[in-house]
């Protein structure tokens, strides 16, 4: 089980995903919590699915890029935000939303 943040296209089908597992969700809403990130904070609940409107990526990835910056997160998490953030910037390309999808 994973909590996927996708890019789906005009089909609803998905065009780039990443799962992010349970120990680095839980790491991952510490950090938001603690830094008052309200678009990281959308995804809270790991088994509900939560939308990020296209014209929100743009901070969504600057909060993603501020925890993936912070000291003390494990590599694991920061991989996983390297590859949130590639996620992100193609939705900015593709001007889509993401979907955050509990799998």
């Amino acid at each position: 089980m994973s909590l996927d943040v996708t890019v789906l296209n005009h089909r609803d089908r998905v065009s780039r995903a990443i799962g992010l597992g349970l120990d680095e969700h839980c790491e991952l809403m510490r950090f938001a919590k603690d830094r008052d990130l309200p678009l990281l904070s959308r995804l809270h609940d790991y088994y509900s699915d939560a939308e990020i409107a296209a014209e929100e990526v743009p901070d969504f990835l600057e909060e993603v890029e501020t925890v993936a910056s912070s000291s003390g997160i494990t590599s694991n998490l920061r991989s996983q935000l390297g590859q949130v953030a590639d996620v992100a910037r193609f939705a900015i390309a593709a001007q889509r939303p993401l979907a955050v999808l509990a799998d």
